[in-house]
């Protein structure tokens, strides 16, 4: 009865096994239990990394982007203090590549250190798809924060009375789009997010038993920690987001301005998510 029993449980666990991994490779998703060599056992860290990193970057460009539309939320209720502190949290964790600089940033504050700049186009140059996906944790952690705070205050906000028409006119299709898109590709980084954090701490758990990959573990030890400031984080920044996103289209279509359609947000989300 017991042998039966354990053969019943092992056709099962392996009909399951088998059914997960044919599904994260129909969705082009790395599958962190089949070995390649890069990791111990039968963990694939190269790949588990990989998809972390991946992660960590779509958060960093819809954060980038809503900062953005923050930004000009803030000029066009007059706010030009709040605006200089989120394009300089934006240079900081994404400066501008040579040539590409956003001409609406030239008005709005000092351009960035050239030295820096030069930096990051040759780590721009470098990189295999033409984007750079590497994330510093602390500078995405500042933008963040500064965008938490904007958007939480430019909710409370009676933005028919605060906000200058010209300027809504002129900023405003942009603003929502930006917003829309960064809605969709947060919400994807949250559930994202779960999964990696899991697949992670289980990695960490299996692979600090083995003195050779004490590196190995403190590289995903720093990547979970940013997944775990994401989980912390980025519901709370998808609130203020919508309620901001609200009260835009609201002013939008009480004073006939035009808003992105849904095929619009949809690409822009799908641009955001590249690389």
């Amino acid at each position: 009865m017991k042998i039966k029993m354990w053969l019943t449980y092992f056709a099962v666990t392996s009909l399951v096994v088998c059914c997960v991994s044919q599904c994260l490779a129909a969705f082009g998703l790395p599958n962190p239990t089949k070995p390649n060599g890069s990791g111990g056992g039968n963990i694939d860290v190269q790949a588990l990394s990989s998809h972390n990193t991946a992660v960590i970057y779509h958060c960093k460009v819809a954060t980038v982007y809503v900062a953005k539309s923050l930004c000009n939320i803030e000029i066009a209720v007059g706010n030009k203090t709040e605006a200089e502190k989120l394009l300089a949290a934006i240079k900081a964790l994404d400066p501008p590549k040579k040539g590409d600089a956003n001409k609406d940033d030239k008005d709005k504050t000092a351009a960035t250190d050239d030295n820096s700049k030069t930096k990051t186009d040759d780590a721009n140059q470098k990189s295999s798809n033409g984007n750079d996906t590497t994330v510093d944790p602390d500078k995405l952690k500042v933008l963040m924060t500064e965008v938490n705070t904007d958007a939480t205050d430019i909710a409370k906000l009676n933005l028919q009375t605060k906000i200058d028409k010209e300027a809504a006119k002129k900023e405003m299709r942009e603003s929502l789009l930006y917003l829309g898109a960064g809605i969709i590709v947060d919400t994807k980084v949250v559930s994202d997010t779960k999964t990696q954090i899991d697949q992670t701490k289980s990695a960490i758990a299996s692979l600090s038993a083995d003195p050779t990959k004490i590196s190995t573990v403190g590289t995903l030890k720093a990547l979970l920690d940013t997944l775990l400031f994401l989980l912390n984080n980025v519901p709370g920044q998808l609130n203020s987001m919508s309620a901001v996103n609200k009260g835009l289209n609201d002013y939008a279509k009480a004073n006939a301005i035009d808003t992105p359609s849904d095929k619009d947000v949809k690409k822009q989300s799908d641009d955001m998510q590249k690389g």
